[in-house]
């Protein structure tokens, strides 16, 4: 069953609830009815849904992400990008108050424990490579509002890995407007091949 077809039928189910839930205002709620049954309860993530793992984010980073959606600037690409064209719909459906309660309330969430790795790459050489992405990310992947670059520990191998391709193939950082996104595929086309990115996210999965 495709991607789609699974969560539009769960988004259909959740949308009778969804009017209360923003006008409470209320992060919890409407994350728990909107957001948790394809990111988890806890914010774990999912990845057979292609959700990440969002507990334990930067609020700013979630909220900026979630405003990129709502403004049509990410998930433009339903074909190369199911998944953020998915979100894409989902945050239109609302409010922007709504999208800070939700990253305030997802950021206070504990972090999920370790990741799943992703098959191949090289950690000793990720090591190496990673250096050109801790001037934005951190040394410890911990992330840097001043860059707008998100927390990396945590996240599964494979959405990281994931989302490396879509900005080296212009997916991600194509469209005006996200300038932040733009400068990371960028850096993502210094990533020569497939192994190049492997091995980045080898070594970032071993980060605490």
């Amino acid at each position: 069953m495709k991607l789609s077809t699974v969560v539009v039928g769960v988004s259909l189910a959740l949308l009778p609830g969804l009017s209360s839930a923003t006008e409470a205002g209320d992060g919890k709620r409407i994350y728990e009815e909107v957001c948790a049954a394809c990111h988890g309860v806890g914010g774990a993530g999912n990845p057979d849904l292609q959700a990440p793992a969002l507990a334990g984010q930067h609020g700013w980073y979630l909220e900026r992400q979630l405003m990129l959606f709502r403004d049509g600037v990410r998930g433009q690409d339903m074909d190369r990008d199911e998944s953020g064209a998915i979100m894409r719909g989902v945050a239109e459906s609302l409010e922007p108050a709504d999208l800070a309660d939700i990253a305030a309330y997802v950021a206070n969430l504990e972090r999920p424990g370790p990741p799943h790795g992703l098959a191949g790459g090289n950690v000793s050489l990720g090591r190496g490579l990673y250096e050109i992405c801790a001037a934005c990310h951190g040394v410890g992947g911990e992330g840097n509002k001043a860059f707008q670059a998100p927390r990396l520990t945590g996240l599964d191998g494979q959405y990281l890995f994931d989302q490396l391709v879509k900005f080296k193939t212009g997916v991600r950082g194509g469209a005006d407007g996200d300038a932040p996104a733009q400068q990371m595929k960028s850096m993502a086309e210094v990533l020569s091949d497939d192994n190049a990115m492997r091995s980045v996210v080898a070594y970032i999965v071993t980060l605490p």
